[in-house]
């Protein structure tokens, strides 16, 4: 109720110093905010493999080329870096693997 008189009494103030010529902002319409970006460095993780199957290590930027559209892109920067891994290991010991447990574990 005390919130309604307030802005029912702001709004008649403002129409009041209006009409004596007053400066007041009764309100004003924000226009909506564009923010555009230009983008100067693009990640592109990868992970390479040697053929027994192990992480390769000791790459240098000169063994990758990259390309954007057929388009063979300039690598101005390149970095090695370890990254964390998450597994989980489940283990279902059940009455379904009774036979299967000497098994898994070897």
């Amino acid at each position: 109720m005390a919130a309604s008189r307030a802005a029912a009494f702001f709004l008649v103030y403002c129409a009041f110093v209006g009409a004596k010529g007053g400066a007041v902002v009764c309100a004003q319409a924000r226009a909506p905010v564009e923010i555009v970006a230009n983008v100067e460095l693009v990640q592109i993780p990868v992970t390479i493999f040697d053929d027994k199957g192990a992480v390769a290590t000791g790459l240098k930027k000169s063994d990758f080329r990259l390309f954007e559209d057929g388009i063979e892109q300039r690598i101005l920067y390149f970095d090695q870096e370890r990254v964390p891994v998450s597994f989980v290991v489940l283990a279902d010991l059940s009455s379904s693997m009774t036979r299967k447990i000497p098994f898994v574990q070897d």
